[in-house]
């Protein structure tokens, strides 16, 4: 295969599955997010709902580490259904109680390590206050603006404050509403925020995923159906290039034997009734399990 390599340096810290991670952003975040839940790391994926824009990310954040706790008249009721401004559509339903209990539910608040993917600096704004999901409801009731390199940098710079280590990337997943210049121009600001953000903590670091995909990997072979999203093999592809950038030997060595165990658990047999596959599933798990409380306690 002919291509441009993303060139990335091995990270200054490390990241394990006996640390406690959040990511949070956009679905792309939701693709790492799953991987490293594959690979039994102690990770929160979007205890909010994916998040797209930088401002609703910083607030979802202080959000969590502050507990903050919603209340019913801040739900709004729209098509039927009752709705929170600072959360996806999933969390919504007809009874009001019901939503309260899903968006308040109990999560950690320290965190070793904080993976964000942005996804564009276009914002929404209802009654003056930015909202993370429009939930359908009338366009007039919103303002739809740009935010600035500033305006990003500062809705995260209480993530980089936190003390904990802060990835930082920009999705790949073009955002076509504007047309392609618009995109580049949207995505552009965010990825001078994550510069700026770079350059001024320690503790942020940012991983090139976009670059990855839109240079390296610059071929429509590697999109979804959509032709806009990611596909399979290269989110398989960016996953590989993100962990060897954040793990160090050991941590490498126990996800590739996770990788490993857990597809043949997922391997199709032509009989998965039969004797001889509840044998090699009841081996596979107990390998697994096995591994997983080895590599915990060491």
């Amino acid at each position: 295969m002919y291509t441009t390599k993303v060139e990335i340096a091995k990270s200054r810290w490390r990241i394990t599955p006996r640390q406690r991670g959040l990511v949070l952003g956009s679905c792309f975040a939701e693709n790492i997010g799953g991987q490293l839940r594959e690979s039994f790391f102690d990770v929160v994926v979007n205890p909010c709902g994916i998040l797209f824009n930088p401002v609703s990310i910083g607030n979802s954040y202080c959000n969590i580490v502050e507990r903050r706790k919603f209340r019913e008249d801040e739900l709004v009721f729209a098509n039927g259904l009752w709705h929170s401004m600072e959360h996806h559509g999933t969390f919504s339903a007809a009874d009001p109680a019901v939503v309260l209990g899903r968006i308040n539910g109990e999560v950690p608040t320290h965190y070793d390590y904080v993976s964000l993917t942005l996804g564009t600096s276009w914002i929404y704004e209802r009654q003056g206050e930015v909202v993370a999901n429009c939930h359908k409801m009338h366009a007039d009731e919103f303002t739809r603006r740009r935010i600035s390199v500033e305006e990003a940098v500062a809705s995260l710079e209480r993530v980089a404050m936190s003390g904990a280590q802060v990835i930082v990337t920009v999705s790949p997943v073009r955002h076509l509403r504007d047309g392609l210049a618009e995109n580049s121009l949207s995505k552009s600001i965010l990825r001078l925020a994550a510069a700026h953000l770079c350059e001024k903590y320690d503790n942020v670091v940012y991983f090139p995923s976009y670059e990855i995909v839109n240079d390296e990997l610059r071929d429509y072979r590697y999109y979804a159906d959509d032709m806009l999203h990611p596909s399979a093999v290269a989110i398989k592809y960016i996953w590989q290039r993100f962990s060897e950038t954040f793990f160090d030997s050991s941590t490498l060595d126990f996800v590739h034997q996770v990788s490993r165990l857990r597809r043949t658990l997922a391997h199709r047999q032509l009989n998965n009734d039969s004797p001889e596959y509840e044998i090699l599933r009841l081996k596979t798990e107990a390998q697994l399990d096995e591994l997983v409380k080895n590599f915990m306690k060491k």
